[in-house]
């Protein structure tokens, strides 16, 4: 009994910690016309409502603020005192939680500096830093990140890591995680990556390893890019006996928004799905290519 009381305290203690620290990252978040970097940088944030050009005008203007502002966000450290607790009470799962990265924001910020391109030259050292450190479970996606946001800075070219989607014959799991991290960095490009696509496509075979099948479509949506190919190409994992691959299809649909139109009626079988997490995600798809007719048909 004493042993979980003490466990309580610390994690009030370590939660009050955090909330202090996160609002006062929060308070220095740079804005735009009274909206915050955050919502400027990730168009889902905004509901896509803001035109590119807006964005573009948006992340100019705030970018000697923004930049040492991601930095900071970049340097973050796991706590010592959390990393211990998780060692000795490792099926608690706020500790669980925490070495898993749920307050870990480096990710974040180094997909944000990536946004900026070559105007965040300076944030380089830190890049290089953080594509290279693994301190928490999360750290593989920070390296993603991080190495995706130095070929934008640097404006390398996407050819060498697409050329490597080739190989999707592996099966062990160093080989399956190298691949998907590839793809997910190819991913974070967004539209300038469209030729990854073919490579993404092909990498969907039904003899390829579904760990690779599921970050293929992830890659799919994120570069949303050549939808008379590769929607036809998602549309039939909706229908995986797979609820992880059904649920990364209904997400990289969603991603294309108007451009999926073709994947409506499938789409929309997926709201009987027996996952309510694929049943919700088909509806914000839904929403996200056609928000009226999404409305006329009840879509909730």
């Amino acid at each position: 009994m004493r042993k979980r009381f003490r466990i309580i305290l610390v994690v009030l203690l370590v939660a009050g910690l955090g909330l202090v620290g996160w609002l006062s990252l929060s308070a220095r978040e740079p804005s735009y016309k009274g909206k915050s970097l955050t919502y400027w940088i990730d168009p889902s944030a905004s509901g896509g409502h803001e035109s590119v050009t807006e964005r573009s005008s948006a992340l100019a203007a705030m970018r000697e603020q923004a930049v040492p502002y991601l930095v900071e966000r970049l340097r973050w450290k796991p706590s010592p005192m959390m990393q211990k607790l998780y060692r000795e009470f490792p099926d608690f799962p706020p500790f669980i939680a925490y070495q898993q990265g749920r307050w870990d924001p480096r990710g974040q910020a180094a997909h944000d500096l990536g946004e900026f391109g070559s105007v965040a030259s300076n944030a380089i050292p830190n890049l290089m830093a953080a594509s290279t450190t693994r301190d928490l479970g999360s750290s593989w996606y920070q390296e993603v990140c991080a190495k995706a946001a130095l070929i934008k800075i640097k404006q390398e070219s996407l050819a060498p890591y697409i050329e490597k989607l080739t190989n999707t014959a592996v099966s062990n799991t160093a080989s399956i995680e190298s691949w998907y991290q590839n793809a997910l960095m190819i991913g974070e490009c967004g539209t300038n990556a469209a030729a990854a696509v073919p490579n993404l496509i092909l990498a969907l075979g039904s003899t390829n390893n579904e760990v690779i099948q599921a970050h293929a479509l992830i890659a799919l949506g994120e570069i949303h890019s050549r939808p008379e190919v590769s929607v036809p190409a998602i549309v039939p994992f909706l229908r995986s006996s797979d609820v992880a691959l059904r649920q990364k299809a209904v997400f990289a649909l969603g991603q294309f928004r108007d451009a999926a139109k073709a994947a409506w009626a499938e789409l929309t079988q997926c709201l009987d799905d027996s996952d309510p997490w694929t049943r919700h995600a088909a509806a914000d798809a839904l929403k996200n290519i056609d928000r009226a007719a999404a409305d006329k048909a009840g879509v909730k």
